[in-house]
């Protein structure tokens, strides 16, 4: 393809978005960082001026002229952001909404944790390292699993997934993956 052909800017774009997004978990890039790499790629003049209009036009890409992602991706995120949204309006009985957890042999503070994201519609487990999260995380993947449920694990980035899965293979939990991957 010729260098400054369209198609050949239009793939960069989005080459650069797929990788950033596959590699690191970087669901959206910079203007900083794209106009880098797609000088890199293409050239020391970078992308074509009109690949970002075409490409906004089409949904491939979303671009608020700060920041690029791939317009799969950020249609995705916000799917999933609306349906946190509408899970965290949604009104709530006083039912578990989730199997009951074993507790057995957890640490006082993970018992705590793991009542309130019991009767959370949505529930994020933090904590410093060795305090317990993939324990409990496993407890909850075996509860799910044996209550006839789909369980899917992720974590922001490639090598996060990798040692979420490490860890909970240790404690008999299962894979995880980029959420990216997931979505």
């Amino acid at each position: 393809l010729p260098e400054d052909g369209l198609f050949r800017h239009v793939a960069a774009l989005q080459y650069i978005l797929s990788e950033a997004a596959r590699e690191h978990g970087h669901t959206i890039c910079s203007s900083v960082y794209v106009d880098a790499e797609s000088c890199k790629l293409l050239g020391p003049r970078g992308l074509r001026p009109e690949v970002v209009s075409l490409c906004t036009q089409d949904e491939s890409v979303e671009c608020d002229g700060i920041q690029y992602s791939l317009g799969s991706i950020a249609k995705a995120e916000k799917y999933v952001a609306n349906k946190i949204v509408a899970m965290l309006t949604r009104a709530r009985d006083s039912r578990r909404q989730y199997p009951e957890i074993d507790t057995a042999g957890l640490a006082p503070d993970q018992v705590d944790a793991v009542q309130a994201l019991q009767l959370a519609p949505v529930g994020i487990l933090t904590g410093a390292p060795g305090t317990g999260k993939t324990y409990t995380t496993a407890r909850f993947v075996q509860s799910f699993v044996r209550a006839g449920l789909s369980v899917r694990l992720c974590a922001p980035t490639g090598k996060a997934a990798k040692q979420m899965s490490l860890a909970l293979a240790k404690v008999g939990g299962g894979d995880a993956m980029t959420i990216h991957s997931l979505l």
